[in-house]
């Protein structure tokens, strides 16, 4: 990521269109949402304007978290990018949902007003705020961690002669790296573990339940932070 954004022109653009039918209507009745919001910054450290920008992409494990420290983390330079303030911050999770908020020390300001106080976002979901106001969020010494923690726990070993239901997840005893998820909810077999499948996507019949080979609960995140340090 470079450093100097001289000539820096980029923009949040968020498109919201929703559309409700009944086709056996004759009237076919029709409720319709289109929503449309453009928010454009260029180069500089005044309103809508920012000097740097941030990406980066991390992996969290089950019942984790990771501390984002905008006046220490580094750019693809090594470099610092000692954000002075955020205007947009774009949070996108895979494999998990995720809870975005604020630790017990350093905790951002702006849309967590307390320390505990979280946002969760579902998996596959994106959380974006975007503000061009010179005030949104200031990043000092005391406010400038946000928290990222991964909601998949550190799952419990599969039980024999056991009801699980829909959407439950386990690991094998001997754990292989991967985890199963209940896709026909019903009872495992009364003694004997599955031969568990180390594909994902792969079914396994256990009595009568049926597990599907998912992945290890890591949760994958796209981080974007756009500011200015002046």
């Amino acid at each position: 990521m470079a450093t100097d954004l001289t000539g820096l022109i980029g923009s949040v653009f968020v498109d919201a269109s929703f559309k409700a039918t009944k086709t056996e209507d004759l009237s076919i009745p029709q409720d319709a949402l289109a929503w449309r919001e453009t928010l454009s910054f260029t180069f500089g450290d005044a309103v809508v304007k920012v000097d740097q920008l941030w990406h980066d992409q991390r992996s969290i494990n089950p019942a984790a978290n990771d501390d984002i420290d905008l006046q220490t983390e580094l750019n693809g330079f090594g470099l610092a990018i000692a954000l002075d303030t955020a205007r947009v911050v774009i949070i996108r999770p895979v494999g998990g949902a995720l809870k975005v908020g604020a630790p017990v020390t350093f905790q951002w300001q702006a849309w967590f007003a307390a320390a505990g106080d979280i946002e969760l976002v579902g998996e596959d979901g994106i959380v974006v705020h975007v503000a061009p106001g010179n005030e949104w969020q200031t990043i000092d010494a005391t406010h400038k961690v946000l928290r990222l923690a991964n909601q998949n726990v550190v799952e419990d070993d599969w039980v024999a002669n056991t009801a699980y239901g829909l959407t439950d997840i386990c690991k094998p005893t001997v754990p292989n790296g991967f985890y199963y998820e209940c896709t026909d909810a019903g009872t495992t077999h009364v003694d004997t573990e599955p031969v568990w499948p180390e594909v994902l996507g792969e079914t396994i019949v256990d009595g009568t339940a049926t597990w599907t080979c998912v992945d290890n609960n890591v949760v994958t995140v796209d981080i974007i932070v756009a500011g200015i340090t002046a």
